[in-house]
């Protein structure tokens, strides 16, 4: 890269030796060093011209510091005093308009609302409020007197309790959601026992019905009806009822009844079950010496689902396998049956 060709000058202000290219030498008549030379150069020369031209600069003579520098003919007769700069101005500022000398001060003297002592306000605050305080602490001792009929934003209606017939003050939000009033939870309980009973409770879900067998009048709750077609009014009656209704195939846990005849070697396969089983209850453990009887024999998978049909098919032999047959006493036969005991237990 070329460097640029420098040149020695002088600066026309302070005399001081520096450096300066071809280019700006060739396009400008005077040099100056530093913006602050040249601004001193300018000052002093532009003023020593526009005195020789009758320009209307004049020297004047600050009134705080007492330095002299210029100003204007037209400034001077905008404003009556002369500062040499804004420290100068704020001294003065400071020194002579304060308070009631300051030409923006607008304050008034006003009486304390609570307390009645004399207090300087911005004349501003009397147009927002007619309630002026010394301090917070007045302010708030003004507000605590200011309860009742005395708020400015009390808008209370007079109705009467529902339950004692006090009179009450309460809102208009009160009033429109709420079409019975209390005065306190006593009132309330005493209007809600003597109003809402029985049928005129807002919760009451309750119907009555006749019983199906004795035609006895009786209560029942919503959820006691859910998915009910018959009521009884006891145990009794429903017994009497499912005697009557749930007998045979009727009965939703029919399965065929009882099979008396479970084919031609049924007798020596029971016996070959509990003598495999050693005489012993598989489920519980109980033996047939300790019973005082032999134990049952029970068929795993059930004896109806082989299809037997005697003198016609020999589906018994399947059905009375021993792998199909387990020895229970009594009670875990009972089990058995109704599917509360696992069989594979059972499985030789």
């Amino acid at each position: 890269m070329q460097q640029k060709s420098l040149i020695e000058v002088r600066c026309e202000e302070c005399k001081k030796a520096f450096q300066k290219s071809v280019y700006k030498m060739l396009r400008q008549e005077r040099h100056f060093c530093s913006r602050k030379c040249y601004g001193m150069w300018r000052r002093n020369h532009t003023f020593k011209k526009s005195c020789r031209d009758g320009d209307n600069r004049v020297k004047v003579r600050c009134e705080i510091c007492d330095k002299e520098f210029i100003k204007t003919k037209t400034a001077i007769k905008k404003t009556k005093h002369n500062f040499c700069g804004l420290e100068c101005y704020g001294k003065y500022v400071s020194d002579n308009k304060k308070g009631e000398n300051n030409p923006t001060y607008q304050r008034v003297v006003v009486s304390c609302t609570f307390c009645g002592s004399d207090v300087v306000k911005k004349r501003y605050r009397l147009t927002r409020s007619d309630k002026l305080f010394c301090n917070r602490s007045c302010y708030a001792k003004w507000q605590e007197q200011q309860t009742g009929v005395l708020n400015p934003t009390f808008k209370r209606y007079v109705v009467y309790c529902d339950g004692c017939g006090k009179e009450l003050l309460i809102t208009k939000y009160q009033i429109d959601h709420w079409s019975v009033h209390f005065c306190d939870q006593a009132c309330r309980g005493v209007w809600q026992s003597r109003v809402w009973v029985g049928e005129t409770h807002p919760r009451w879900t309750s119907k009555f019905f006749c019983c199906e067998i004795c035609g006895k009048r009786m209560k029942r709750q919503q959820w006691e009806i859910t998915d009910k077609d018959r009521h009884f009014c006891s145990r009794k009656c429903y017994g009497v009822w499912q005697s009557q209704h749930r007998v045979g195939e009727n009965n939703p846990a029919w399965r065929g009844g009882d099979i008396d005849y479970y084919g031609p070697n049924w007798h020596n396969q029971r016996r070959a079950a509990r003598k495999r089983d050693k005489h012993r209850c598989r489920h519980c453990g109980i033996t047939e010496k300790k019973l005082g009887h032999e134990l049952d024999v029970h068929h795993i998978q059930p004896f109806r689902t082989f299809g037997y049909i005697p003198e016609l098919n020999d589906h018994y032999l399947a059905a009375n396998t021993l792998s199909n047959l387990i020895s229970l006493c009594k009670h875990c036969h009972r089990l058995a049956e109704y599917e509360h005991i696992p069989m594979q237990l059972g499985l030789c």
